[in-house]
């Protein structure tokens, strides 16, 4: 971990530059959020999802705030909730379990079974959002993976995932939306599927989409 950080705050640059994009008729297939830094960022990206996540785009919100049952330094659990109401607004929401446990006030364990599991996603989606998928999660010693929920048709899907896959979780959210934009039925398999997808696997998934 660094001993220290530098910041450039630009948030005032966020609103002049989507009007900009809304000036020139500017579209997108998808918009994805990830590290937000102020309750300012959240009300933005709101803003802009309002603006330009329409006509058949998806807004895919990864609410990095939180792991391993801690929130960051610079979050609290005000924070958390308020970023629950951007991932109301997603198509997919794409939470580890600390992160989802922040926003809907649930018990953060470590140890724990499928019900649990499901019974966040199903809570996830009753915020708003379409689909929930969990990253992070482990059945069985040596495994990490996903686990997600649609609610418009009640389906859940896991994965089976290599221990590798702590280290490449942004790629992992990039092959899952790829596949989505794209409607990939061959991406989507990657991202769901039965045996152990492996770090080189997951890249070379990126590099070739």
């Amino acid at each position: 971990m660094f001993s220290s950080f530098t910041v450039k705050d630009l948030t005032d640059q966020i609103k002049p530059i989507t009007d900009h994009w809304a000036k020139e008729g500017i579209t997108f297939d998808a918009m994805y959020t990830g590290y937000l830094g102020s309750f300012e960022q959240i009300d933005l990206m709101k803003e802009m999802a309002d603006t330009f996540v329409k006509d058949g785009s998806i807004l895919f919100v990864d609410p990095a705030m939180a792991d391993n049952g801690k929130l960051y330094p610079a979050f609290n659990e005000d924070f958390a909730k308020y970023m629950a109401t951007l991932c109301a607004k997603a198509d997919y929401v794409v939470p580890n379990i600390t992160e989802a446990c922040f926003m809907l006030g649930e018990e953060y364990k470590e140890k724990y079974d499928e019900a649990y599991v499901k019974n966040l996603l199903k809570k996830l989606t009753a915020l708003g959002a379409k689909t929930a998928v969990l990253t992070g999660v482990s059945f069985e010693e040596g495994k990490t993976g996903v686990m997600g929920y649609e609610k418009a048709t009640g389906e859940y899907v896991r994965s089976a995932i290599g221990d590798k896959f702590k280290d490449v979780c942004d790629e992992y959210h990039n092959i899952l939306l790829e596949a989505i934009a794209q409607t990939s039925d061959e991406l989507m398999d990657k991202f769901f599927n039965e045996e152990p997808i492996s770090r080189e696997e997951a890249l070379e998934a990126i590099h070739n989409g």
